[in-house]
């Protein structure tokens, strides 16, 4: 299928980005790539309870930035884990515009002017993560890979990395993924080989299926285990790379 074409506006001009700031002193800065989902009460809420960390966190409106329908890059985004979804017209129109060879130079420029864009933030200047879900944890790494100013890449249920990136990355890597993410367990061995060869460190973590990593995250009320879990790790990380 034929890639779309971009829209001029998009590779000259910043993404439009949601910013959620904690009141007093602040650790560092995130960037939140929620793959192809529009800025949902779920990822608000989860850009919020970092921001409760004192992180000061954007996140781009990468769907409006594309031009792209939204309920087909939710279904888009969907496909990625599940196959059955792929022969949806639809979903297709959307893989279109990410396999254009106008798709990567945009996205890359447009996240790394995000980057400059939270680097002004008081506090942050190169204390910076990007932490991503689905594709947004395969953009993750890209961009880690991109902007040397990006100390960490935290991906959720990682999908669509593009490994032969992965040996640029200057900082450290983590993947957290649920046990029935069957795409995130495939592409495990061969990120983790790539990561290895270029010594970047490095660490994953499997969790049972029955752990939703963005909805289970962003919860705010009782948490199971497993996302406490979860939390507390992303949590450690966050402060180990940042500090």
């Amino acid at each position: 299928m034929k890639g779309k074409t971009l829209r001029p506006a998009a590779t000259t001009m910043p993404l439009s980005a949601h910013r959620v700031a904690p009141g007093g002193s602040v650790r560092g800065g995130i960037v939140m790539l929620p793959g192809l989902r529009e800025s949902d009460a779920t990822i608000m809420e989860l850009a919020r309870r970092f921001a409760h960390e004192r992180y000061v966190v954007l996140v781009p409106e990468l769907v409006a930035g594309l031009g792209l329908d939204p309920q087909a890059a939710a279904r888009a985004e969907q496909a990625w884990q599940d196959a059955d979804l792929a022969d949806d017209p639809t979903v297709g129109d959307v893989m279109a515009v990410m396999q254009s060879p106008d798709y990567e130079r945009w996205v890359m420029k447009a996240l790394r002017a995000t980057v400059g864009e939270l680097a002004k933030e008081p506090g942050v200047d190169t204390r910076i993560a990007v932490i991503g879900y689905g594709t947004g944890g395969g953009l993750a790494f890209a961009l880690a890979a991109v902007d040397s100013r990006v100390r960490l890449a935290l991906s959720y249920d990682c999908v669509a990395t593009d490994i032969d990136l992965v040996e640029n990355i200057k900082g450290a890597a983590v993947s957290f993924y649920a046990a029935d993410n069957a795409a995130a367990a495939e592409g495990l061995p061969e990120l983790r080989a790539a990561m290895r060869r270029a010594g970047v460190p490095f660490c994953a973590k499997k969790y049972p299926g029955n752990l939703n990593t963005l909805r289970d995250l962003a919860a705010v009320g009782p948490q199971s285990a497993l996302a406490r879990d979860l939390w507390q790790r992303s949590l450690a990380m966050l402060r180990l790379h940042l500090a």
